[in-house]
């Protein structure tokens, strides 16, 4: 299995080195900030923003909210976004396999929640216009 993740041009990996250095900007662990977040667009931006390879910090950070917004603009959202960090997450070790599974399956249901929600707002609003 390699040990990084290809996202268009991009290499994504994490090192024990940048490991630290997420650490450091999350304020606490990685898988720890993962399941406890209530800011979830910048966790998953600062733990990405760690995993890109060339350039500073700042740099690595824009990076990572580009990548949301190239998701976003092709359809993804939120939670695409959030799979492929925990597809870097396993390939890093700091998850399993059967760990991304389980994440994935939940991720799905996520995106009917959304979909079904987008859906009811959109028929209220309709409703309401009558």
């Amino acid at each position: 299995m390699k040990n990084y993740i290809e996202y268009k041009d991009l290499r994504l990996k994490i090192t024990a080195a940048r490991a630290i250095e997420i650490e450091d900007k999350l304020g606490a662990g990685i898988i720890e900030k993962m399941n406890s977040s209530t800011d979830q667009l910048r966790t998953l931006a600062t733990v990405l923003a760690g995993a890109i390879e060339q350039g500073n910090y700042e740099e690595r950070h824009a990076k990572a909210l580009e990548i949301y917004d190239d998701i976003a603009e092709n359809g993804g959202n939120i939670v695409d976004y959030q799979l492929l960090v925990f597809e870097v997450l396993v390939s890093a070790g700091f998850m399993s396999g059967e760990e991304l599974k389980l994440k994935k399956a939940i991720a799905e249901n996520q995106k009917k929640i959304l979909a079904e929600s987008t859906k009811t707002l959109e028929e209220l609003k309709t409703s309401s216009q009558e």
